[in-house]
Parts: structure tokens; sequence; C-alpha cells
């Protein structure tokens, strides 16, 4: 886990903590869920993906579904070397080689690479 996301983490916690006592027996959250309503409901997958787009268009980024962002986690992640069993691990995958026909995609920047590096193997002189 990166250290951004644990501090984000920990802060949500604190804030279900003090939902939590505001509520006292209303609270229904559990701690299963860590993005809930106030009082520790989880939200729908739709609700979810509405938060997502307000956040793209209030970012002026271009609108990509949510789970689209598993795939460039994948894809940044594979981009970067790190192993394939440990991006399927952070995805909560059991099978790598399902994580890398699913998740990871080349980018161009890596194609172009390879192409250079093929390119230079098969013209030396």
């Amino acid at each position: 886990m990166t250290p951004a996301l644990a501090k984000a983490l920990k802060r949500a916690k604190a804030t279900q903590a003090r939902e939590r006592l505001r509520l006292g027996p209303h609270y229904v959250g559990r701690g299963e869920h860590v993005v809930v309503d106030d009082a520790g409901r989880p939200y729908h997958p739709h609700t979810l993906s509405r938060f997502w787009r307000e956040l793209c268009s209030a970012a002026k980024v271009r609108q990509i579904r949510l789970h689209d962002a598993r795939h460039s986690c994948a894809s940044i992640m594979h981009a970067q070397a790190v192993p394939i069993a440990v991006i399927s691990a952070w995805l909560g995958h059991a099978d790598p080689a399902f994580t890398m026909r699913t998740y990871v995609h080349a980018q161009n920047d890596a194609l172009k690479t390879a192409a250079a590096s093929l390119e230079e193997v098969v013209t030396r002189s």
C-alpha cells in the first residue's frame, strides 16, 4: 500500500469513528467497507460511479469508467517493471495470467522502445 493511500484510509477510519459516536445505535456499519455514507451503509456501485464522474469533471480530466482505473493501475505498474505476481496480488487476483490477459495493456512508448530495440538488433552490421 502506498503511504498516501494508507494516510487516506486512516482519515476515512477516523471519520467513520466520529460518525459512529455521533449516531450511536443508529450507525449501522460494521467496518466491512471503506466507502460508506454517514450511517455506515455501503454505497451502491451506481452511486460510486456518479461520484467518480463528478470528480473527473471537477478535475477537468477525460471521463473514464471507474473500473478503467484498475486497468490503468495494472498497466502503469507493468510499465514500471513491477512483477506480474505482485500486480495480480494488488488487484486481488489468484491467477497472474488472468491479470496479464485482462488488465495489463501495452503502452505506446513501451511499444516504440521495443521496436527500437528490435531495429538495433536486426540491423547490426
